[in-house]
């Protein structure tokens, strides 16, 4: 089954939320890795698997959340993730697209 890598932005949700991030060096910036090798059979299965009531049902991941300086639980637009081959995938309000085409990482 695929890994994924998952990132949260840091930023405060608010208007800007869907903003991609304009490099790479926005990207370190701006966003927390929060789970690595997380397995999913596509893009939108690890979406579903990234949400609070799923991986973290009674809370307990709240205190990590906080600890990484993140506001949310559940995965959500504007959020990342990496897969196997090194491409990034932003969150967006429907579906995913994919971010810096040219790099893999």
């Amino acid at each position: 089954m695929p890994k994924f890598d998952v990132f949260y932005k840091k930023a405060k949700r608010s208007l800007e939320y869907d903003q991609k991030p304009a490099d790479m060096n926005d990207l370190v910036r701006n966003y927390q890795c929060l789970k690595v090798g997380v397995e999913a059979k596509d893009k939108e299965d690890l979406f579903h698997k990234m949400q609070g009531e799923v991986w973290s049902p009674n809370g307990e991941a709240r205190e990590e959340i906080v600890k990484l300086g993140l506001s949310h639980t559940s995965m959500y637009v504007g959020d990342i993730a990496l897969d196997e081959e090194g491409k990034l995938w932003f969150v967006e309000a429907i579906g995913w697209s994919r971010l810096f085409p040219d790099i893999t990482v």
